[in-house]
């Protein structure tokens, strides 16, 4: 295996969980319907709503759809922050909504380990519309910020 397969298959298990700490799709994917709206005690999102597993897991979504998209089209314009990475203090988490935004998180992660998995990408190339920025820089900002929040579905469980 060379360099370049080697780093691919880390950034995907890295992506993708289940090393040091339960994957996404096992926190996430069986996370109780009946847990969805329960809130953290003390905790509030930047943008004044409360913190739930819903909350969180959107915001998980809003994040990784905004890198899928900032590495795709160059003419894409990020939200503002923290209004447009938090859903909005009057949206409430639900099952219906809980499961769109797993399929949408689902879709964005498949497309990001795609890139991952795609030896026609280059992972180290600056992006011609943001020369400090690689999508391997990107893949693991996204690997990153999933396992912080993976990590608050884990107090969600001890706390609440």
């Amino acid at each position: 295996m060379d360099a370049d397969e080697l780093i691919r298959r880390e950034i995907i298990a890295f992506l993708t969980g289940n090393n040091a700490y339960e994957g996404w799709r096992i926190k996430i994917g069986n996370w109780p319907a009946d847990r969805i709206g329960l809130e953290l005690p003390g905790g509030s999102t930047p943008n004044g709503g409360p913190i739930n597993a819903w909350t969180i897991l959107e915001h998980m979504r809003i994040c990784q759809h905004d890198i899928v998209e900032f590495i795709r089209d160059p003419a894409y314009t990020s939200p503002d922050y923290p209004e447009g990475y938090w859903p909005s203090v009057e949206s409430s988490g639900d099952e219906t909504v809980w499961r769109e935004s797993y399929r949408l998180f689902t879709a964005d992660m498949k497309d990001l380990v795609a890139m991952a998995q795609d030896p026609r990408v280059d992972l180290y190339a600056p992006l011609k519309h943001a020369p400090d920025y690689t999508i391997l820089r990107e893949l693991i900002l996204v690997g990153n910020h999933n396992a912080y929040h993976i990590g608050q579905f884990g107090l969600l469980e001890e706390l609440v």
